[in-house]
């Protein structure tokens, strides 16, 4: 007010301040603390001396202790001897202006009791921007890690079982596989006794009766040998080395090329070393190249193309070809046992060599997969992880 001589007031001036911000500011502070109050979660405040200065309702119920307990203890009375070192690390990062997200750990209640905890810690900065302490936000994920621990004991065991029922498996296979080779020995046998001394007496038919009998005994030798080689796969160790694969591949080709005659034009070049065990690999890439040669043998001029690259933390190998190709609805069969897309009178074979493959593909933590197209040839390809890994 301004007064006049005789003191008494005359008019008034006044100040009007619009607080529609603070009041905002206000209104969300007090939403913020609502909000921390009644979360579930632990959310603490310290100094960067680990004095506890804040302590919600979520760290009361999930650690024990009442706010009047809590305030002005240091943090370390939730923290078990065993985790010191969590501390020190989480403060480098504080002081750094980094934020710690999701870090898993173990705290103690306040009788004790370890519990699992994810925790997220953040700087506290004041209005200039300094550090001034940490913000915390703790969650329990003892229930989960104890999911966790009950879901790994349960793949544990089934690993076990599956580990058992294949060892039994290959057992099972190996000791049919060999017990069938002494009655087609004698079946052989008795063939070819059929074909020395009594060749003058069959007719056309007996003749052609008994190349048949030789021709699918000798199909079954083959199976079995196929059979054979699946099962040891089971009881084979690694025995890892780098392997130059262009050398590898040259080897495999020539003896492909001592059993098969071909006009397959095979390209690669500057393919990509790899730790493997040699043996296994080189039937890998003679199964891989033999089918690429026989698939693609009715075409004019077939040509098979080897290639690698890097990707990611594997190193990915391709055998192309530009043979009768299949149909990706049929792509679930290739790497079965005894899964063929063709007829043996198409083109030979056991339906073995495919499964072979991919058994050794995974006993090297490796990937196995084709694509094709009907008529217009397959690619098939397989990975391994890289070698800086």
């Amino acid at each position: 007010p301004f007064l006049n001589e005789s003191g008494k007031p005359y008019q008034y001036v006044s100040i009007r301040e619009d607080i529609t911000s603070r009041k905002k500011i206000e209104e969300q502070q007090i939403l913020y603390q609502q909000i921390i109050r009644s979360c579930d979660d632990a959310i603490i405040s310290t100094d960067l001396a680990g004095v506890i200065t804040s302590w919600n309702r979520g760290a009361e119920h999930i650690f024990d202790y009442t706010a009047e307990e809590a305030l002005g203890k240091n943090i370390s009375i939730l923290r078990p001897e065993e985790k010191k070192g969590d501390q020190l690390f989480i403060l480098e990062k504080v002081r750094k202006g980094e934020s710690v997200n999701h870090y898993e750990t173990i705290r103690k209640k306040k009788y004790g009791a370890g519990i699992f905890i994810s925790l997220t810690v953040s700087p506290i900065r004041n209005s200039t921007g300094d550090i001034i302490g940490i913000s915390k936000i703790a969650r329990d994920i003892s229930e989960r890690k104890r999911i966790e621990r009950e879901i790994k004991k349960l793949n544990d065991e089934l690993e076990l079982r599956v580990k058992e029922r294949t060892e039994e498996m290959e057992s099972f296979s190996y000791s049919v596989s060999h017990d069938l080779r002494a009655p087609l020995r004698a079946v052989n046998g008795y063939a070819k006794i059929l074909e020395e001394d009594y060749n003058n007496i069959l007719d056309k038919e007996g003749q052609r009766l008994l190349g048949e009998v030789q021709q699918n005994a000798r199909r079954m030798g083959t199976l079995i040998d196929d059979l054979l080689a699946f099962s040891r796969l089971g009881r084979k160790a690694i025995e890892k080395s780098l392997i130059d694969m262009n050398k590898l591949t040259e080897a495999a080709i020539r003896e492909i090329e001592q059993s098969t005659k071909h006009n397959a034009a095979i390209k690669f070049e500057g393919l990509i070393p790899v730790m493997a065990d040699y043996s296994l690999f080189q039937h890998v890439m003679i199964n891989l190249i033999s089918n690429a040669i026989k698939y693609s043998s009715l075409h004019p001029k077939p040509v098979i193309e080897i290639q690698s690259v890097r990707a990611g933390s594997e190193i990915i190998y391709s055998i192309k070809d530009n043979g009768v190709g299949f149909s990706m609805d049929y792509v679930h069969k290739l790497f079965g046992v005894f899964q063929r897309l063709h007829s043996h009178e198409e083109f030979p074979g056991t339906g073995v060599g495919l499964a072979i493959v991919q058994r050794i593909i995974h006993k090297h933590n490796g990937r196995v997969w084709a694509e094709g197209k009907l008529n217009e040839g397959a690619t098939f390809y397989f990975s391994l992880p890289s070698l800086e890994n």
